[in-house]
């Protein structure tokens, strides 16, 4: 471990992986309640399938952006690290949740996709995030 004016790096490391936590889980949320709402809007409206996708992508960059929100809270540094670490953590979090509702685990290529959407939309939205706390 690295050590800092004698204390161990262990209780930062903490604190940082809870802080993804709770905001992937912040992001899970978002996606869960939009999801829903969709499903809803779908049943009520006819939306052509394309617009389907968009709007699933759409939903799960504004989680991603809500859940480093939650994630950097008071603490407007690493937006970067934290966006990355988040979005990694709530694109391994959802996929999860809806493989469980939907009852297929599939590993491919559109998973791959999702996770790198999910951490390049993360560490964008870190770095902006903490920029725009400092002023």
């Amino acid at each position: 471990m690295k050590m800092i004016e004698g204390k161990s790096s262990a209780p930062q490391l903490g604190g940082l992986l809870l802080c993804v936590a709770r905001g992937a889980l912040a992001g899970l949320m978002v996606s869960l309640a939009g999801v829903f709402l969709f499903a809803l809007a779908i049943g009520w409206f006819q939306i052509p399938d394309g617009v389907i996708d968009i709007v699933n992508q759409c939903l799960r960059i504004v989680s991603v952006v809500i859940g480093v929100w939650v994630t950097i809270g008071k603490t407007p540094q690493q937006g970067w690290l934290k966006g990355l670490l988040t979005g990694l953590v709530y694109a391994v979090l959802t996929y999860l949740v809806f493989s469980l509702i939907d009852g297929a685990w599939a590993l491919n290529l559109a998973l791959l996709w999702d996770v790198l959407l999910a951490m390049g939309a993360g560490a964008a939205a870190g770095v902006l995030l903490v920029n725009l706390r400092r002023k």
